[in-house]
């Protein structure tokens, strides 16, 4: 038998981030208990009737959710809350600063070392490194086509970056923090339009193919920047840090 809904949301202030609150709201729920593992949310038109709020939050911000396996959807059944325990999530919600702060590192190492990678793989790139790149591109739309978020092609199209810049102590740094990268990934493209995604890459590989080392540079730390401001909330940085 399917279990029933029973959650009831509360109003959300006015001059927020929408779809920031509602996840927010829901995983406070499940962290005090309200939501258990197997429980069905109200559905998304209850939720934007409860919430105060646009179907189109509820989805973005239920589509953040199940991308971080915290819920999932079954198909003529509803959505589930799949994952409790909230300390098997690399990013959180609470507001601690510490997560902050962890968020803020992550990125400022990916900048200083995806931002080297960028500029020493257009000098150096071979065409068998570009036309790696060029394919993990093309796997990337096809994967989106799919319905999906282009998450494992992503991932290869900066590992490809980081081997075309020939440094092997930068390939072994990289490697070490692969888990920690991959997770900042997979949460920044939960949050962006997927066009989006595909012309920050098509760009950085246009610049590496010309040998244009400095666009290549900015190209990267442009795309790092915005992945920042696209999780900040999720690790509770504070609003304008």
């Amino acid at each position: 038998m399917t279990p029933k809904s029973k959650t009831m949301m509360e109003p959300l202030k006015k001059k927020t981030r929408r779809y920031e609150d509602i996840v927010r709201q829901i995983v406070g729920k499940i962290e005090r208990g309200e939501l258990r593992t197997g429980d069905r949310l109200p559905t998304e038109r209850e939720l934007g009737d409860q919430l105060g709020v646009s179907r189109t939050s509820v989805r973005e911000a239920l589509r953040a959710l199940e991308l971080l396996g915290i819920i999932e959807s079954k198909v003529s059944e509803g959505t589930f809350v799949k994952q409790a325990d909230l300390d098997r999530i690399l990013f959180r919600f609470s507001g601690d600063a510490a997560d902050g702060r962890r968020v803020f590192e992550i990125y400022e190492m990916r900048i200083l070392l995806e931002t080297f990678s960028a500029r020493q793989a257009a000098r150096k790139r071979t065409p068998e490194q570009l036309g790696a790149m060029r394919e993990a591109i093309e796997a990337m739309k096809n994967d989106i086509a799919g319905g999906n978020r282009g998450q494992s092609p992503d991932n290869l199209f900066h590992r490809i970056i980081a081997e075309a810049a020939g440094n092997g102590v930068l390939i072994n740094i990289l490697s070490l923090c692969s888990e920690m990268i991959d997770s900042s990934i997979r949460v920044a493209n939960a949050h962006v339009n997927v066009n989006d995604i595909i012309e920050e890459h098509e760009r950085m590989y246009k610049a590496i193919e010309k040998r244009n080392d400095k666009l290549a540079e900015r190209l990267m730390r442009a795309h790092i920047r915005r992945a920042l401001e696209r999780t900040r909330f999720m690790a509770g940085a504070a609003e304008g840090e």
